[in-house]
């Protein structure tokens, strides 16, 4: 039988609530020793229910059968579906430490620290397996008009995209999050609000996500400098 949901949580070494509260506006910090140790939770409680499958009489009516596997993923979802929306409600506590929290239209939800990076939790709506509700950190992350947002994702690469001047603005509801990830190169937003990447020729490994428009701001500051 699978532990208990809080005990499930605790099992990171201390409560998760504790975790998050010792790296507020970290979100490098909150994915290392929140996010992982969820996805491993996650990942156990999706070889359980295979094993629960396995484990199914085959020799039963196929519609039988066919409604009791049902039943195993969709509980072991929910589960997994709760233990992610139990952590973000403990960040969702605390949003002033954020410079910027904020949801879309689609239901995810976003975490940005001062220092620029971002953290994104897809909505459960969107995905077949709450682990990939589970996202990577983003180095960079500025706000769009709907206009540039669909030039950005109209583009061929990522370097094609950046290869224009990118007007950002400050967060506001209907606009585009972007996030961006550049290795050997620093991303920084100029006084108009224009996206400056320094030492462009440099500029190898990137990554670009385009998010859907704010609907709801949680917290925000002004992201020009």
């Amino acid at each position: 039988m699978p532990a208990p949901i809080e005990q499930n949580r605790a099992t990171v070494g201390q409560p998760a609530f504790d975790v998050v509260r010792e790296n507020l506006g970290d979100c490098r910090a909150i994915h290392e020793r929140v996010v992982i140790p969820v996805r491993e939770q996650l990942i156990a409680l999706s070889n359980q229910a295979d094993a629960e499958v396995d484990s199914v009489d085959v020799s039963l009516d196929g519609k039988v059968f066919r409604e009791i596997v049902d039943g195993i993923y969709e509980r072991s979802h929910a589960k997994g579906n709760f233990i992610i929306d139990t952590e973000m409600a403990d960040l969702l506590a605390y949003p002033a430490a954020f410079k910027s929290v904020f949801i879309t239209e689609h239901g995810s939800v976003y975490f940005q620290d001062h220092s620029g990076v971002s953290l994104r939790f897809k909505s459960s709506e969107l995905v077949d397996h709450p682990t990939q509700r589970l996202r990577e950190p983003f180095d960079s992350l500025f706000f769009v008009d709907q206009e540039t947002a669909h030039r950005l994702l109209s583009t061929a690469t990522v370097q094609e995209a950046l290869a224009q001047p990118i007007q950002t603005l400050s967060i506001a509801s209907g606009l585009v999050p972007v996030e961006l990830n550049l290795a050997e190169a620093d991303v920084s937003i100029a006084k108009n609000g224009l996206l400056q990447i320094c030492d462009p020729y440099r500029m190898r490994s990137t990554d670009l996500h385009v998010g859907h428009a704010v609907s709801v701001i949680l917290h925000g500051e002004e992201t020009r400098g």
